[in-house]
């Protein structure tokens, strides 16, 4: 295996990228296909870590074809012209370094980290695997049953398949419901041609960011990356189905010990200027040992081992889920307790725990910054919710600005549709309590 040199320079008739500035210490490059380019130097740092962020995720599926998103990036890596699949695990391996991607509901990303003076290498992986993908025929049969071990993986765990009940119930019959590794229904159907015709359709410059964070010089490192994004061509972005959140329940009954209960809320998107508020309640509500749902739930009743709130939001949505695993028998108490803290929460916030949880969101982006991996991460996500890279500053002072009127404006957007109720337990008794307390947090 030829080991690459630590040059980081193109060639001199390489395309050269656009330089479009300097931002919260991030160079930002076009190159002419459209593709973004978002570099961040870290001088303390021996390696760089990052990779390329396409905007393409399960959501932008249709029904017959949910799943594929996520098995087209596990085939990015079974071969291209110049490596098998051995040969792409090895190489990056040989030197030390990682290569992984994943899939979420409204984006893919395939990135890695290596120490600077291999940089080069994993700029080629990620570039060969992302535009010269061959998706051998074997290896989608292979794979596809690697997939469908995935999911039954998933669906053997009854706290990780709550989520996708909850989601698929918050969002029914629409893309941003469905399970991201798909069904097992529609992905025995994958074959080469939908792998290569969904590849074809979504992944294209135009919308995607490269973004590298760690010991590089943004110029070379540019050049770079133009070199080997050259062939990256730009096309028409497909556009997604807008999502309705409608709310309701999922009670599945489940041969296992625990009752897997959570409770979700509709949210905010991504882009929404009160997004900072719903953060600061739902790291009250449950963002830790002193969160209101971990002191009322576990410390205080002893009703539940984890309880939680897991925020997600979407470039036009959102959810806020509030998850406890709990014994069956105490299913209605730990909802009740839920709904109480929910409420009294949105309309009795205490300074205290408005200052502790935007502590907690502080120290969160700070702290990120120490590792070069989630630097690039971030920026990268910033580009493709806002359009634009985030400011350190500007995100403190929104954090800072939130006070308790601000998570009192939430109440409409919470609780102003039904809320969303799923449950895994040995029984549906929960079904028979659940209305009540729903009524009544939605009177509140």
């Amino acid at each position: 295996m030829r080991r690459h040199s630590g040059g980081h320079a193109g060639r001199s008739s390489d395309p050269l990228p656009e330089a479009l500035g300097v931002v919260d210490g991030v160079h930002l490059f076009r190159l002419a296909t459209g593709l973004t380019i978002l570099l961040e130097p870290v001088p303390e740092a021996v390696s760089i870590a990052g990779g390329i962020w396409l905007p393409v995720g399960a959501r932008h599926e249709d029904a017959a074809e949910n799943g594929i998103a996520h098995f087209l990036e596990h085939m990015l890596f079974k071969g291209t012209p110049s490596r098998d699949a051995r040969a792409i695990a090895s190489a990056i391996e040989d030197v030390g370094g990682h290569l992984d991607a994943h899939t979420a509901r409204d984006h893919t990303a395939i990135y890695g980290r290596v120490l600077a003076a291999d940089a080069p290498l994993l700029v080629e992986l990620i570039a060969d695997i992302v535009i010269r993908p061959l998706f051998p025929e074997a290896e989608v049969e292979r794979e596809r049953t690697v997939v469908l071990q995935e999911i039954a993986e998933v669906e053997d765990d009854e706290e990780e398949s709550l989520h996708d009940h909850l989601q698929q119930t918050a969002f029914p019959d629409q893309p941003l419901g469905r399970p991201i590794l798909g069904r097992a229904s529609t992905v025995s159907r994958f074959d080469r041609r939908a792998v290569c015709r969904f590849h074809q359709h979504h992944y294209h410059a135009n919308g995607a960011v490269l973004a590298f964070a760690g010991a590089l010089e943004p110029e070379a490192f540019a050049a770079l990356l133009a070199r080997h994004f050259a062939a990256f061509a730009p096309c028409p972005r497909q556009a997604f189905a807008p999502a309705a959140y409608r709310g309701g329940e999922s009670i599945v009954v489940k041969d296992c010990e625990q009752l897997h209960l959570a409770l979700a809320l509709p949210g905010l998107p991504a882009t929404d200027p009160a997004l900072p508020a719903w953060q600061v309640f739902a790291t009250l509500l449950g963002g830790g040992m002193s969160s209101r749902l971990f002191q009322a739930v576990r410390e205080e009743r002893g009703l539940a081992y984890s309880v939680y709130a897991a925020p997600a939001s979407w470039q036009d949505s959102g959810l806020l889920a509030l998850v406890a695993p709990t014994a069956p028998e105490a299913g209605e108490e730990v909802l009740a307790v839920i709904c109480g803290e929910l409420s009294d929460a949105l309309t009795h916030p205490r300074a205290e725990e408005i200052a502790r949880a935007q502590a907690q969101l502080k120290a969160g982006l700070l702290m990120a910054r120490e590792s070069v991996a989630l630097r690039a991460e971030q920026r990268a996500r910033q580009w493709l919710m806002h359009g634009r890279v985030l400011t350190g500053a500007e995100l403190v002072a929104r954090i800072d600005a939130v006070d308790a009127q601000a998570i009192a404006a939430l109440r409409d957007v919470l609780l102003g549709q039904p809320p969303t109720l799923a449950t895994i337990g040995p029984d549906d008794r929960i079904r028979h309590v659940a209305r009540r307390h729903l009524a009544r947090l939605a009177s509140c």
